[in-house]
């Protein structure tokens, strides 16, 4: 039986940002993946294949035209201010066309490593906080200038340095000094009562000192007091270079 073809074709693309897909997917995943950082690989192991056909079917299809229609209007319109009706909309649309997309197996596991980086902890259980660790979390908060050790912390909490890091661990998602590293990475705070000096001519001074880190290039082990420029390593080459 022979048919006409049809008429016209109406082709809708939709453009996500690779950093919004990366959040979904590390949300979708959080109960493996301990931060963000572990998304991307993740993302390039479970979904190997760059570019997938799916056939969905005409009645599942249909479900889905008028949320297209929808998203289409509002992106026509701006959009942004109706982001969250616009984010339901893909969140309807994926939601019928996930069980199609071909997925690679991996081992789940969480990943270990993600404790002791100095990125923002993401927790992912929620439990009652031992007073050890909030008193931990406080000391670093307060002084992050200080040259903090695992032993003077535990001290402070009278605790062993294991079972501190342990606690602080499981309590906020990173080891206390992968903790500190964060605070003093992150933009320095004024003093009370003072106000943040105006940027004028001439080279700016340098947080470090006062974010703990210690004078770059100052005495003997100071390359390590602070942080530096990161360096590219090439093979065979153990020393890197700039």
């Amino acid at each position: 039986m022979n048919k006409p073809p049809e008429g016209q074709v109406t082709v809708t693309t939709i453009c996500l940002d690779l950093d919004y897909l990366l959040d979904q997917v590390f949300w979708q995943h959080s109960h493996i993946l301990r931060d963000r950082l572990d998304a991307p690989r993740f993302a390039e192991t479970v979904y190997a294949e760059a570019a997938q056909v799916l056939r969905i079917g005409e009645a599942r299809l249909g479900l889905l035209l008028p949320a297209l229609d929808e998203l289409v209007a509002l992106s026509i319109d701006g959009g942004l201010h109706r982001f969250h009706r616009m984010q339901s909309l893909w969140f309807a649309i994926v939601d019928q066309i996930a069980p199609f997309i071909r997925v690679t197996r991996v081992r789940q596991s969480p990943s270990q490593r993600a404790h002791i980086r100095p990125t923002h902890p993401r927790p992912r259980r929620f439990a009652p906080t031992r007073p050890e660790a909030r008193t931990a979390l406080e000391l670093l908060r307060s002084n992050i200038a200080a040259p903090w050790t695992l032993d003077a912390l535990a001290e402070r909490v009278y605790l062993s340095p294991k079972q501190l890091r342990r606690v602080f661990t499981d309590a906020f998602g990173k080891t206390p000094l992968a903790y500190l590293t964060m605070l003093r990475a992150g933009p320095p705070a004024p003093a009370p009562g003072r106000t943040p000096p105006i940027p004028g001519p001439g080279p700016a001074p340098s947080p470090a000192p006062t974010a703990g880190w210690g004078p770059c290039g100052a005495g003997p082990g100071a390359r390590n007091a602070c942080p530096h420029r990161p360096r590219a390593v090439f093979p065979g080459s153990p020393a890197g270079r700039e």
